[in-house]
């Protein structure tokens, strides 16, 4: 999971979300959230407005919806994009072309994890959805009321020996669900989190992580149990880490950083509007997106920013993803992909 993932620091509610495109938006206070805000009211021809991108490098998508997205997610080959009223973008081409999969949910979707088999999805009212055969159908695994805001896992053999994926859903009232079948099947966390929303999940095969609003929580055996590294200061949308002890937390205005597992923190990068999340990889770089459509590019350990690469790609942003550092996606309100290749 490349996290996905979340996972949130964005600025508006999710009540009408999809309706407005120039207000950012924000998952984060779901306390007013009812069946009908799933949905857009109207669904209009998308803004085919250019945006006024800073760099040409940055190319917006072909879309064929005109409705908030919300995750982005995929592998070499296979990308998932979701969003409101239940849909699901599915590009085999790196996001040249844009394909909408056909769902029986009209829920809002929050988060999508794929690792080019199996694919899930998790949104609205314990919306979870498995497609097992590249998005051509999705199955539904309700699981509850509570909304999900993130999904994010992995294979649980080291060397990827074609053992089952291990997941987590991750979302409101501190709701946490384990699979351990690549999510054929959903059980309950026996951990007990404090209260608050969680947004966000890191997986690897020693350690993993997931991060909300009530903190940064670690297991070690595999879910059975969960500690709280930090809380309080570090209440983020997306947890990222080596492996090694540096963990990266998209927290508000700025990206916090431990080299030391979880110990200390320091703020990495910083962001007046407030970050919606990154994408980092393990030689230093690291992408991060604003909700108000700004974009910044670290290097050399994520601490130095790169001045050319900053950009403003005009639209609110609600996810960034990428499969290396020259492949970078985000996406956005009223259908907006981008695309800096």
């Amino acid at each position: 999971m490349r996290f996905r993932v979340l996972v949130l620091a964005l600025a508006v509610g999710l009540t009408g979300c999809g309706d407005d495109a120039d207000s950012p938006l924000h998952l984060a206070d779901l306390s007013a959230v009812d069946d009908m805000a799933a949905a857009p009211r109207d669904l209009a021809a998308p803004d085919l407005r250019a945006p006024d991108l800073a760099r040409l490098s940055w190319v917006q998508q072909s879309v064929p919806v005109p409705t908030s997205l919300y995750a982005i997610a995929g592998v070499p080959g296979e990308i998932y994009v979701v969003g409101d009223q239940g849909v699901i973008l599915r590009s085999t081409d790196d996001g040249a072309h844009w394909i909408l999969q056909r769902t029986d949910t009209s829920a809002a979707l929050f988060g999508v994890w794929t690792d080019g088999v199996t694919a899930v999805a998790v949104g609205y009212h314990g919306t979870l959805l498995r497609s097992i055969d590249h998005g051509a159908t999705w199955e539904p695994r309700p699981f509850g009321a509570a909304t999900l805001l993130g999904v994010g896992g992995g294979s649980v053999a080291i060397d990827d020996g074609g053992a089952p994926s291990r997941l987590w859903a991750v979302g409101e009232a501190a709701t946490l669900l384990q699979s351990d079948d690549d999510g054929a099947t959903w059980a309950q966390s026996g951990t007990s989190f404090p209260a608050g929303n969680l947004y966000g999940v890191w997986f690897s095969p020693v350690e993993s992580f997931v991060v909300g609003n009530s903190g940064l929580f670690r297991t070690r055996d595999d879910g059975a149990s969960w500690t709280q590294i930090i809380a309080g200061a570090a209440t983020g949308n997306e947890v990222w880490a080596t492996g090694s002890g540096q963990i990266l937390i998209a927290d508000g205005s700025s990206i916090v950083r431990s080299r030391d597992g979880g110990l200390t923190w320091s703020a990495a990068v910083t962001a007046d509007s407030g970050f919606v999340g990154f994408a980092a990889f393990p030689d230093g770089e690291l992408w991060a997106a604003s909700s108000k459509g700004g974009i910044l590019h670290y290097m050399n350990d994520f601490e130095d920013p790169i001045a050319a690469d900053a950009a403003d790609v005009g639209h609110p942003i609600a996810a960034i993803w990428g499969r290396d550092p020259g492949d970078i996606f985000v996406v956005g309100d009223n259908g907006f992909i981008a695309h800096r290749q």
